[in-house]
């Protein structure tokens, strides 16, 4: 066995005790990014000592598959189980040892063992507090960045979307707009941008495009701007107030790929949808008789069964542009990114 330092040992047991705790608290996304491109999850079925991918297997995971399963679960429409089960773990007589021949060059890796209880209360079922012993063994790699570094600047990284996620999962039915006799909860919310999301990618619209909304006030406004967060696409607000000549300059200048338009809207930007179509520009319909060719509930719907990409996104990134009345000229664009932080 060849031996660790103790500042080795304590960076490996605190990263124990993070990924513990944020796979107890089913803080999926947090978890994802703990691990490496060559991750390998593997849960045997019963005691094995066998590799995984030779034996049937309760989980067996790589970096990809995982990205998949997380994808689905916010969604909002797949779960593990619901309501979670609330659970928190004890690791102890924790192993570590350094391999001799690390598969990335440059790096430290280690091979630990570690035996746990895991305490979980059935919120689903008997309402009786489980408890599961076992074992677990871990490859971990620390590369020339301490860890503690790492784990730091991910865990401050909080993306708007991420938001969405987070009001979803914890008030669920808790009412997030209303809209005359109309209303959604945090979850629908959730789940309808998620559908629009996987709609506009399938129409091809992609990380840093623009899609343009042209609306009074309705609930549609803001499952626009969710999906637009989900996908790293970037949101843009049509003023109904402008002439036409204003809406032209605003699409081209934000190089809009998509606008939906509001059925009351429609008479606003008439003028503009054969020039539109020619550009190239999908333009998609909602709320009444609206008359175009793409139907913006038809977009949703067309996202139900498959889950949006969700692209990697930086702290600088485009979240949405913002254009001001026109009042001394021609709308002017402020850039808002993703970490709140505008840029004219």
């Amino acid at each position: 066995m060849q031996l660790v330092s103790n500042d080795e040992q304590r960076q490996i047991e605190a990263f124990l005790y993070l990924e513990a705790r944020l796979a107890d608290e089913s803080r999926y996304e947090a978890w994802e990014a703990l691990v490496d491109d060559d991750m390998y999850y593997w849960v045997p079925a019963g005691d094995s000592d066998q590799e995984g991918g030779l034996r049937v297997s309760v989980t067996a995971d790589n970096r990809q598959r995982l990205a998949t399963r997380i994808a689905q679960l916010k969604t909002g429409m797949r779960h593990s189980q619901l309501p979670v089960s609330p659970m928190r773990r004890v690791l102890s007589n924790i192993e570590i040892e350094a391999v001799k021949e690390p598969v990335k060059s440059g790096a430290r890796e280690y091979r630990v063992g570690a035996n746990f209880v895991l305490y979980e209360l059935r919120a689903q079922s008997t309402h009786k507090l489980e408890v599961w012993p076992g074992g677990v063994e871990y490859r971990l790699r620390i590369g020339t960045v301490p860890l503690r570094d790492v784990l730091l600047r991910r865990k401050i990284t909080m993306l708007p979307r991420d938001l969405l996620t987070r009001c979803a999962r914890n008030f669920p039915n808790k009412i997030a707009y209303y809209c005359g006799d109309r209303s959604a909860t945090w979850s629908q919310m959730d789940q309808r941008a998620d559908q629009l999301a996987s709609g506009l990618q399938q129409l091809g619209i992609g990380q840093g495009e623009t899609v343009a909304i042209l609306t009074h006030e309705t609930i549609e406004v803001y499952e626009h701007f969710f999906a637009c967060m989900k996908i790293g696409a970037v949101r843009v607000s049509l003023n109904w107030r402008y002439a036409a000549e204003e809406m032209r300059h605003v699409l081209k200048d934000s190089n809009a790929k998509a606008v939906i338009v509001q059925a009351r809207c429609r008479e606003a930007i008439e003028p503009l949808l054969p020039e539109l179509v020619k550009a190239g520009i999908l333009v998609v319909g909602y709320g009444g008789d609206h008359g175009l060719e793409l139907d913006y509930e038809a977009v949703v719907e067309s996202g139900r069964d498959n889950a949006p990409q969700y692209p990697a996104i930086a702290p600088d990134d485009a979240l949405f542009v913002s254009y001001t009345s026109g009042t001394s000229g021609l709308p002017k664009g402020v850039v808002l990114s993703q970490d709140r932080k505008s840029v004219v």
